[in-house]
């Protein structure tokens, strides 16, 4: 699944192959070519969350998006492909490469100051940026105290790149229910929800694959045969901290599905109860 850290993995490695070369063909959606790129040399490849732009020396940005399931592809000059050309949202043609990007939303954005469009204006802090301004990113997901903490993690208002892994690792290892009230959760609890986000995703850039389990501890590299997660796609397997049984559901406004520990992440005014209990 596409998250911050994969969309900053591709932008990794297409800079060398794209930025300062010229294209010579750019297609979206198996259309004629874009006139108003065909030929430009390409300035820059940046990244905000999960929104890749393409900045080329004169004519409009393209923005792409992967959405759930958009990959990069990358083709021979003159190779047959296995699939339809037609069938890619997006190709990006040199002298040496061929890229292609498939099940994508790619929009070509024709305004002078591409990050002023109304598909990024919107967005919260990248928290892939080094000095991300956590207290706005804070700020932002205070707005709606009812609000669940999973579905404001996943909100790219409050703060640009986090998807459905991340979510649900980091609530995990903070102990979180991912139905809390963003309002019962203190704003220190936040900014470290956050600032954990931020370190797991960066340790991933660049990365074959992604491995969230242990980072936050400083332990070892992830050594295969092992879980690469502490609960994200481990539903109904054993807490790895108690043992539990880890439960998954379909929750928030998007209907992502939801992994965690029922002992470790007691729901809302659970562990009030059992500790008036004990």
């Amino acid at each position: 699944m596409p998250e911050g850290d994969s969309v900053a993995s591709v932008a990794e490695r297409l800079r060398p192959r794209l930025v300062g070369e010229v294209l010579r063909d750019v297609r979206t959606r198996g259309d004629a070519p874009v006139i108003a790129l065909v030929g430009q040399r390409v300035l820059a490849l940046e990244t905000h969350g999960k929104h890749l732009l393409l900045r080329p020396e004169h004519g409009p940005s393209a923005r792409v998006h992967l959405g759930m399931y958009g990959r990069w592809r990358r083709f021979e000059p003159g190779v047959r492909w296995r699939r339809p050309r037609r069938t890619a949202s997006l190709i990006l043609a040199t002298d040496a490469h061929v890229f292609a990007c498939f099940r994508a939303h790619v929009e070509l954005l024709r305004g002078a100051l591409p990050e002023r469009d109304p598909s990024l204006v919107h967005l919260g802090p990248d928290l892939l940026v080094e000095a991300v301004d956590l207290e706005r990113v804070v700020a932002r997901a205070q707005l709606d105290p009812q609000r669940p903490i999973g579905s404001v993690l996943l909100d790219q208002r409050v703060a640009a790149g986090i998807g459905n892994v991340y979510a649900n690792e980091v609530l995990f290892l903070a102990r979180l229910a991912p139905h809390t009230p963003v309002g019962e959760v203190p704003p220190d609890a936040l900014r470290g929800l956050y600032a954990l986000a931020a370190r797991l995703m960066r340790a991933n850039v660049g990365a074959r694959r992604r491995v969230t389990r242990g980072i936050e501890a400083g332990e070892p590299p992830w050594r295969p045969g092992t879980p690469r997660t502490y609960v994200y796609g481990r539903a109904g397997r054993p807490c790895p901290r108690c043992a539990a049984t880890l439960r998954s559901a379909r929750r928030g406004e998007l209907k992502r599905v939801t992994t965690w520990c029922p002992r470790c992440q007691p729901e809302p005014g659970e562990a009030t109860n059992s500790r008036g209990a004990s």
